[in-house]
């Protein structure tokens, strides 16, 4: 299943980094004069509406008299999330008037209002589920985590995907590998693709420094990961030779040269580039826990071996005497004291002012029999768009999403890409080859991670960060309650 939703994927990336076209504005393309009243709640021709790009967006022409299109999302902006869709004016910053120009689109070809309904990130689902019970149509859409959504599946506080009209998550301004292989039997609950960024900005990468390459006389990066030899392994013996006591104090610290820096979460990062799926769904889109093959067992144990030892990387949280870990880790990096850095792409935008070259990869293979580099996104920083059960007209929601996904394409992406990633962040054109990399291999959704069943994430978190082998009976203490959080979210989308 993860190579054939590889391949929608790279084809789908490919298709927006060679994009060359400026965004349209939007006229009204209305075949006649003949309107009728849709269910929709506008004003309909006959003919629908097709857009002048190479490939059509198929929605009714319509519009919605000036309706408001509220959209609940985080107050705080994490990983950009709000800045994705609450944007008042231009800045002359090139994200925030990408986002600004395609709301105009919207709001200007289908007679609407967007408003930003801020919320703290946990109470989204509270909300959404307040409104529902009480029958209340408070909001058209929200914007949360993945992690954060599944007690509104289970309480049917959400609407599938795949029952909002007009909405085809085949077409190529969505990501249809993270959509479709987090269904829960069969039925999508969130969209994510070029209507929003934070998923990307939440995608596993690794930053590593190019002086300290040359320094260490180590193979040329580039060609390892073009030949598949990028792996656990190798990236195991790099830091082995980097890690080094700088200030002669006879302790490894944040004062030191490391080979990598790293955090608790990084591990989940390696448990999916290696192969590893906690949750399968099988050819019948019922769900399967796989977390005890004796495969995954193998390789979590190599991932705990490495991710715990101390002598090879510092992890954030073990930083001590810090007013900020974060800043900390990144300052290592930034002034040239770590030859590696496991992070997401949103980080990588504050290393634009680093001094050393630097370069991106993808988070490496278990070992060079796996068929493919495997990349996924941190479920709790990414911006998923779900689709509130109290929503009153689901084909006007349908429509609007699905042109705001579709004009997203050649304005919020164009811009993410050629400007934000390979304009000021990517320092060279491997880099920017690393990058297609990383978003054109198998982009998948773990379904167990992704909403966090059974607290996987966190049972997986234990394991890793652990200094003794505690693989093997974990998994099979944790098992029986997975598999039976597993039933319990199957039996609320049946």
């Amino acid at each position: 299943m993860k190579n054939q939703l590889g391949k929608r994927a790279a084809a789908s990336v490919l298709a927006l980094l060679t994009v060359l076209l400026n965004a349209a504005a939007c006229g009204d393309t209305s075949g006649g004069d003949t309107q009728t009243t849709t269910s929709s709640g506008g004003t309909e021709t006959s003919a629908p509406i097709t857009e002048d790009t190479a490939e059509k967006v198929e929605i009714p022409d319509v519009k919605y008299d000036g309706y408001e299109f509220r959209v609940m999302g985080v107050t705080e902006s994490t990983m950009l999330q709000a800045n994705e869709i609450a944007v008042e004016s231009e800045t002359g910053e090139t994200l925030n008037d990408a986002v600004f120009a395609r709301n105009r689109m919207v709001e200007e070809k289908l007679g609407v209002k967007i408003t930003y309904i801020p919320e703290t990130g946990d109470n989204i689902i509270l909300s959404i589920g307040k409104s529902v019970l009480a029958g209340d149509d408070d909001y058209d859409a929200a914007i949360d985590h993945t992690d954060h959504i599944s007690s509104g599946i289970i309480n049917n506080y959400l609407v599938p995907i795949s029952e909002i009209p007009y909405i085809d998550v085949e077409k190529s301004w969505w990501n249809t590998d993270l959509i479709e292989s987090a269904a829960i039997n069969g039925k999508p609950y969130f969209l994510m693709g070029d209507i929003s960024y934070s998923w990307k900005n939440a995608t596993w990468a690794l930053c590593f420094n190019k002086r300290l390459y040359a320094d260490y006389d180590l193979e040329e990066p580039y060609a390892m990961v073009r030949d598949g030899k990028w792996t656990l392994e190798m990236l195991e013996s790099h830091c082995r030779d980097i890690t080094k006591d700088l200030n002669g104090d006879s302790k490894l610290d944040k004062e030191d040269q490391w080979g990598l820096l790293s955090s608790k979460t990084a591990g989940i990062g390696l448990v999916t580039s290696t192969g590893i799926t906690t949750i399968t769904t099988a050819k019948d889109g019922s769900l399967e826990y796989a977390l005890e093959s004796e495969r995954n067992v193998n390789v979590l144990e190599a991932i705990r071996k490495f991710i715990s030892n101390n002598d090879l990387q510092l992890r954030a949280e073990d930083i001590t005497g810090s007013s900020n870990i974060w800043t900390d880790i990144i300052n290592i990096f930034r002034d040239g004291r770590a030859l590696y850095r496991i992070t997401v792409l949103g980080d990588v935008v504050g290393l634009r002012d680093m001094n050393d070259d630097f370069g991106i990869f993808p988070l490496p293979k278990y070992d060079e029999e796996q068929d493919s580099y495997y990349t996924t996104v941190q479920a709790w920083n990414i911006g998923a768009y779900i689709i509130t059960a109290s929503a009153t007209n689901l084909d006007r929601t349908g429509t609007i999403l699905e042109y705001m996904g579709s004009v997203s394409k050649d304005t919020i992406t164009k811009a993410y890409y050629d400007v934000t990633l390979n304009g000021k962040v990517a320092r060279d054109d491997e880099s920017s080859e690393m990058l297609d990399i990383i978003f054109n291999s198998a982009m998948t959704t773990d379904v167990g991670l992704a909403f966090n069943i059974g607290d996987v994430t966190n049972t997986l978190k234990t394991m890793i960060n652990s200094d003794t082998d505690n693989i093997a009976s974990t998994l099979a203490s944790s098992k029986d309650s997975t598999i039976a959080a597993i039933q319990k979210f199957e039996e609320s989308v049946k």
